[in-house]
């Protein structure tokens, strides 16, 4: 059974992958910025048990590190982080260039990236800080490999993980985990 952070998880695709990770019988911590009453019902819609709900501002400066800390109280270890949470344009925030002031256009797109990329990149950093030590990094089935246990001791995944910058096939640069030493 596996931990997951499901970050905008009251309502609509957040909750539906809230539910999927509950059917396969992982622990679910179901993150929430504002609406608490969605969240309550995507946790009263999960299979079976160990479910939280969490709150937090995914924008906020140390939103990230708050939220993935809630979770882990709330649900143990976190092995899974879906970053779900994001601002869409609504009536409430419309911008259409045309029609709205510099001012209040800016506000809105700021608001945006603040949580839809900022907010995403802190959680990321919160969760694979909270990773790294964890003897376990990440399930057989993910990592095509047996999970450190005792009785499987020699798993390459017994050692620590850290970050690490790592060339991806397109000569680009991409997050990976690694494992061992330097």
């Amino acid at each position: 059974m596996r931990a997951v952070l499901v970050t905008g998880a009251s309502g609509g695709i957040g909750a539906a992958v809230a539910r999927r990770f509950a059917a396969a019988g992982d622990r679910v911590a179901v993150h929430y910025a504002t609406n608490e009453a969605g969240a309550e019902e995507t946790l009263r819609s999960l299979d079976g048990t160990g479910h939280a709900v969490v709150t937090g501002d995914v924008g906020a400066a140390d939103g990230g590190r708050a939220i993935v800390a809630a979770a882990v109280q709330a649900v143990g270890p976190l092995d899974i982080l879906v970053c779900n949470a994001a601002v869409a344009p609504g009536p409430s925030n419309r911008h259409v260039i045309g029609e709205t002031s510099y001012e209040d256009w800016s506000a809105v797109f700021q608001q945006m990236v603040t949580v839809n990329l900022v907010g995403a990149a802190n959680l990321a950093w919160a969760f694979a800080n909270h990773l790294i030590g964890r003897p376990r990094l990440a399930p057989s089935s993910m990592s095509g490999r047996a999970a450190p246990s005792a009785a499987n001791p020699n798993s390459r995944h017994t050692q620590p993980a850290r970050p690490a910058f790592t060339p991806s096939a397109s000569r680009s640069r991409s997050l990976s985990l690694r494992t061992g030493s330097r």
